[in-house]
């Protein structure tokens, strides 16, 4: 697999040494590429996101 692009969204700053809970989301899925939201969260408030793109590449 290989991370076609990558997009950061911050939304508020974490402090140092806060738990942080991922949740990602497949939103699209092919034979040959896969697009991922990703959710990042502070106390139960959202603090960043993220949206990957990638590619399988077969060997």
């Amino acid at each position: 697999m290989v991370i076609e692009n990558l997009s950061i969204y911050y939304m508020k700053p974490v402090q140092i040494g806060s738990h942080l809970t991922i949740v990602p989301q497949i939103l699209e899925l092919g034979r040959k590429f896969a697009k991922v939201d990703v959710q990042v969260l502070s106390n139960d408030e959202l603090a960043g996101k993220a949206m990957i793109m990638t590619q399988f590449i077969n060997r």
